[in-house]
């Protein structure tokens, strides 16, 4: 690993590339377009209220320095329930992450090569599976190459997106859709959902933080920096977006490469051609990003001895690739096959968020619980604030109706349950493990 060798552009645009920008423009933006409209409304409100879910990581940051993140945090500062039950739930959440971003892949594709729809249909799963095993190999390859590559396509990614969003406000139809339901409805924080997934890769940057330099300070002021760059751009392309689609907006959750259409329409093939190729890196940027963070937090896991050192191989971790390509190819095929690309991706999207929000809120209650025991005004405000508010909109979601809400709630039920099942196993039947589970060795100096 490279130790403390990261400055502020790897720490920024790691946590810009767990954002994926692009993805969210074509995939994102869509599926809030299914629940609310305009979405520029949503994507406001979600980048407003992100701030209280960006809080956590950039205190988590100043308090702990390990590239556990989240479950670190809470097995040192809170319980060690707490940290091994987190790292459970982190564990499916790095698992279905990837499938979701292979899905928005063949999504796209299938918008745009010819023959979608007859044998290239069934070639287009197997494409886009390999595009996401080179992502593997990028990770595999060590923390360097990886930040490396974020770096490059980062910038590349955030200065495209900045310039179509000018060309579609230039290009704007007259129409603008109206609210299309009540103010604060279900139909509104049902799109904040995914709202907020947009921005929840913010904070991803802690993952990385024994390799970065001064990461007490650093990495906290990188993940406010990419919340700040990134909503601003998240905004203005939203914005952007629903002026350019107009009155074709009500299609646009029907069919959300639309958008691809009709910037084949305004601004040519050529044009076209150059969107789809920074959508697809946008994909590959997102799915580095956060194999950058899984892999990091894995190794902690390993480290810390929540899994068996037999648990993933040797040091290169071979074994634990392996299992990322096999449970992505599995998942991608299925849901592929079965509900579609784009449906397959809005269930898998809305899984990721609701485990994340789960994370997130268990980390609020510790750092509440941390800032209580040393007197930290705004640790005992902004967490309580944010768990609340976190557990509200998940629960305006597992309400909600259709085969995808359905599906997702089994999902992410499924995984909380069997997360609480292997730590009880692990607590009553091998009481041994557990007892030599510690998270301190990451790092002695957590909190001088």
């Amino acid at each position: 690993m490279v130790e403390g060798k990261i400055g502020t552009v790897g720490s920024v645009m790691q946590s810009i590339g767990s954002v994926g920008p692009m993805l969210n423009v074509v995939g994102i933006f869509a599926i809030i377009s299914a629940f609310w409209r305009p979405i520029w409304e949503v994507v406001l409100f979600a980048f407003s209220i992100s701030f209280l879910t960006v809080y956590t990581p950039m205190k988590i940051s100043e308090k702990v320095t390990s590239n556990g993140g989240y479950y670190s945090f809470n097995g040192i500062a809170g319980h060690k329930s707490a940290g091994v039950f987190v790292s459970y739930i982190y564990m499916a959440y790095g698992f279905l992450a990837l499938p979701a971003i292979t899905l928005f892949m063949s999504g796209v594709l299938i918008s745009v090569l010819p023959d979608a729809s007859g044998i290239m249909f069934y070639f287009i799963p197997l494409i886009v599976i390999f595009i996401s095993g080179m992502e593997v190999f990028i990770i595999s390859r060590g923390m360097g190459i990886s930040i490396r590559y974020i770096e490059i396509f980062g910038f590349l990614e955030v200065a495209f997106l900045i310039f179509v969003s000018f060309l579609m406000i230039f290009h704007a139809d007259s129409y603008f859709s109206r609210s299309s339901g009540p103010f604060l409805g279900s139909g509104f924080w049902e799109g904040t959902l995914f709202g907020i997934l947009m921005f929840s890769g913010v904070g991803s940057s802690i993952f990385i933080s024994e390799n970065t330099k001064n990461s007490k300070f650093l990495t906290g002021r990188s993940i406010i920096i990419a919340y700040l760059a990134t909503g601003a751009a998240m905004v203005f392309a939203s914005y952007a977006v629903q002026s350019f689609i107009g009155p074709d907006i009500t299609g646009y959750n029907g069919n959300p490469f639309i958008l691809i259409t009709l910037i084949r329409s305004a601004f040519g093939g050529i044009f076209m051609d150059i969107f789809l190729f920074f959508a697809l890196m946008s994909s590959a940027n997102l799915a580095v990003s956060y194999l950058n963070a899984f892999r990091n937090s894995v190794m902690s896991m390993h480290r810390d001895g929540i899994f068996q050192r037999k648990s993933f191989g040797k040091k290169k971790f071979s074994s634990f690739y392996i299992l990322i390509f096999l449970i992505n190819g599995l998942l991608t095929i299925s849901f592929y096959f079965t509900l579609g690309s784009f449906e397959g991706f809005v269930v898998m999207s809305g899984c990721v968020s609701l485990l994340f929000l789960s994370i997130h809120s268990i980390s609020n209650i510790t750092l509440t619980r941390f800032s209580f025991s040393r007197r930290e005004t705004t640790g005992k405000i902004i967490p309580p604030a944010s768990t609340v508010f976190l557990a509200f909109i998940m629960v305006m979601y597992l309400s909600g109706s259709g085969l995808e809400t359905a599906i997702t709630d089994a999902f992410y039920g499924t995984i909380v349950l069997a997360s609480l099942m292997f730590l009880a196993v692990m607590k009553i039947y091998r009481k041994n493990q557990y007892a030599t589970i510690n998270f301190i060795e990451n790092d002695q100096r957590s909190f001088d």
